[in-house]
């Protein structure tokens, strides 16, 4: 994405120069450091538990949220619907990355997962445990 790269620590410039040049021989060790710091394919590959050993630790089951607009403009006392019947599960040790549109839900599922908006339907288990069922301490 880029040809030449610049690595700034505290405000300040500690490494520039062309960025296979950087990543090959990075010369500054706070440089190495986050190079040392980026996941490695095959890292991850040794490092996930294979097939069925791969404990799924978040699920989601049908969830959807529902916002209701009292007084917008033109929406005045419409639902309109950020999430529906989203389904996924992840299992430990994986990344999963969520990408769309602005206004196609990614907040909204990000907040709904972490607890900061409450779900008009659907489940998530994490490790297990309903999201939704645990107090907000235990969350």
């Amino acid at each position: 994405m880029a040809d030449r790269v610049v690595v700034m620590k505290n405000g300040r410039i500690v490494e520039t120069g062309d960025l296979h040049a950087v990543a090959r021989a990075p010369e500054h060790p706070y440089t190495r450091a986050l190079l040392g710091a980026i996941p490695r394919l095959e890292q991850a590959r040794q490092a996930a538990p294979s097939g069925a050993e791969a404990k799924v630790l978040l699920r989601v089951e049908g969830l959807s949220k529902d916002y209701y607009l009292p007084g917008a403009p033109f929406r005045a006392g419409r639902t309109v619907a950020a999430l529906r019947d989203i389904s996924f599960s992840l299992a430990a040790g994986t990344t999963l990355g969520v990408v769309g549109e602005s206004g196609s839900g990614k907040s909204t599922l990000a907040r709904v997962l972490m607890g900061l908006d409450q779900p008009s339907g659907g489940v998530v288990h994490y490790d297990g445990i309903d999201l939704f069922h645990m107090s907000p301490q235990d969350r």
